[in-house]
Formats: C-alpha cells, sequence, structure tokens
C-alpha cells in the first residue's frame, strides 16, 4: 500500500486545492482533520485513516473518487485482487458503496445466505 501519501498529495493537486481546502472540505463531509495532519499524510508521518468508513467516503469525495478508485490509488485493490476472486471482488464493491447502515444489513444478509447454503 502506498503508505506514503504520494498519491493523495498528487489528486489534491490535479484538482488545484491547498490543504486547507481539503480540511475545510472534509469538515463540511463531517470529517475534521486539520491541514497539518492532511501534511502528515502526505509525507508519511501519518497513516490516511482509509480503515475508517466515515473518513473513507469523506475523503473520497473531496478528492472526486469513486472509493473503489481511490482505494486502488491507495494500493488496496493490488491486495484484494491477489486474495480474492472475482466474485469476492464484486460482492466487495457493491457493498462498499452502501452507507453504513446498509453495508451491516448486505454483510448480515450474506451471512445468512453462507449458512443457508453451508445446510444450518
Amino acid at each position: 500500500m502506498d503508505m506514503s501519501g504520494e498519491w493523495f498529495k498528487r489528486r489534491r493537486l490535479e484538482l488545484e486545492y491547498k490543504q486547507a481546502d481539503v480540511s475545510r472540505l472534509l469538515e463540511l463531509q463531517g470529517y475534521s482533520v486539520t491541514p497539518g495532519t492532511i501534511s502528515h499524510w502526505e509525507n508519511g508521518r501519518y497513516n490516511i485513516p482509509l480503515e475508517d468508513i466515515n473518513a473513507r467516503y469523506a475523503i473520497a469525495s473531496v478528492l472526486q473518487l469513486d472509493v473503489a478508485k481511490m482505494l486502488e490509488e491507495a494500493g488496496y485493490g493490488v491486495i484484494q485482487q491477489k486474495l480474492f476472486g472475482d466474485a469476492a471482488q464484486q460482492a466487495a464493491s457493491i457493498v462498499d458503496k452502501l452507507p453504513p447502515e446498509a453495508q451491516k444489513t448486505a454483510l448480515e444478509q450474506l451471512r445468512a445466505l453462507e449458512r443457508l447454503v453451508a445446510g444450518g
């Protein structure tokens, strides 16, 4: 994974945003960080919190990327392709595009299907 944050900085500059612009836009998305934190993300001092679903959606929105594309830029797509088949990747992509509450419901449904198929 690109823990350096170079992809983030590259995209920010493509959009002609300053770090303060990104901070303000993230705040509007409900995710509060300082321009200093964004600087730390870009230079690799702090990891970008892509594991946090709220951060993931806010950052993707501000950078005008869909979540899957953003994760691919950050290097997560390479790992996913090695670990999971096409069906699993498609399911993950669908679930990841849902709002948090719908994601919980989707996972419950997948677990129920798994139990049904397993006979339990």
